[in-house]
């Protein structure tokens, strides 16, 4: 929602004499208002202002201490830091969020995101197909996914999990799905069903019918180095700016094209931000044009039966995720991460 401060007599304030902020609101069960928060990192959101005083970004309830941040802000540190503060509970997260193959989809990205950081996570994203907009969920730290949707069908969802407190025994998520019309409410069965084969925007051009024909962007991977897997099993490795990755692997044939692509470096989002990243991906893509990996399908027919990546990053935080066919999340019982004192991450 939007916040308006009065800064008459600012530096920087507008002809209207307010500043405009996107902002989260948090009501306690009396429907009191018992917080705010400002979004601390803009895309594109030229009508809006940056926050000029410092947030507060705790909360506390009668069930537990919590943070809340707003789409974009997941990029950048202060979510991070924030997240895996002391005592905090969980990070309350709201977002547009703008699907990017093959790293940067919405539940692929936040599951890797709580991983990560070791931090539970409420993502709660606007369900516009057409926008490239798709996906919720609550991820429980290194543990698991509680619950998830990721299906373009034009309806709401409401997701409900158990989840403990920070450092409390595990218990039961009780998970449960609810799709939500304008004349109905009834339990989500299926999700993933209305997967297609192909989202790219570059291939199908913009939805007709943006509630249901679902649209994703790739992205920009101008500068990653990719070596294509050609044999049923193998080892590959693939290095750049001092960044090398390497994969293991055994399918059951390799009929579609998969590559192994490598990253280091200055990364340029939507031709206006930019930061520094490494990345390792294995991923199944198809050619366009010049280049050979270039649009990624979201279906496919190839079963591995081991897959070991390891990338040496330098970073001591890694952002690990492992999608399968029609954007369904691999069960963190069936894959695994370590790192070992060379910096080198691995997953299986």
């Amino acid at each position: 929602m939007g916040d308006l401060q009065s800064c008459l007599g600012t530096p920087e304030c507008p002809d209207d004499g307010v500043f405009h902020l996107n902002t989260n609101v948090v009501f306690d069960k009396d429907g009191t208002l018992i917080h705010k928060y400002h979004k601390e990192h803009l895309f594109y959101e030229f009508g809006m202002d940056l926050p000029r005083k410092e947030q507060v970004f705790t909360f506390e309830t009668s069930f537990g201490k919590f943070v809340t941040f707003i789409c974009f802000d997941i990029d950048f540190k202060r979510m991070s830091e924030v997240g895996r503060g002391t005592g905090v509970d969980a990070v309350l997260f709201s977002a547009m969020f703008v699907d990017l193959a093959p790293q940067m989809t919405s539940i692929q990205f936040w599951e890797s995101w709580a991983l990560g950081n070791n931090v539970t996570m409420l993502a709660s994203n606007l369900q516009i197909p057409g926008y490239m907009a798709v996906g919720s969920g609550i991820f429980h730290g290194q543990n698991r996914a509680l619950v998830y949707t990721f299906n373009p069908d034009g309806y709401s969802k409401l997701i409900v999990a158990n989840m403990p407190k920070r450092g409390a025994d595990p218990v039961e998520p009780e998970a449960s799905i609810t799709a939500i019309s304008e004349n109905d409410v009834w339990e989500w069965k299926g999700d993933g069903y209305d997967v297609p084969d192909i989202c790219s925007i570059t291939l199908l051009n913009d939805s007709i019918d943006i509630t249901r024909d679902y649209r994703c962007k790739e992205e920009n991977l101008t500068d990653y180095t990719f070596k294509k897997l050609t044999e049923p099993e193998g080892r590959v490795e693939v290095c750049s700016s001092g960044l090398c990755c390497f994969v293991e692997y055994v399918a059951d044939s390799m009929t579609e094209n998969f590559y192994l692509g490598v990253f280091s470096g200055m990364y340029t989002f939507f031709e206006r931000y930019s930061w520094c990243e490494e990345d390792c991906v294995l991923a199944r893509c198809d050619s366009l044009g010049d280049k050979l990996c270039a649009t990624f399908p979201m279906k496919s027919k190839t079963s591995f039966k081991h897959i070991h990546l390891k990338g040496n990053f330098s970073s001591e935080i890694v952002y690990p995720s492992v999608l399968q066919s029609s954007m369904r999340l691999v069960p963190r019982s069936v894959w695994d991460r370590h790192h070992h004192d060379n910096k080198k991450r691995h997953s299986r």
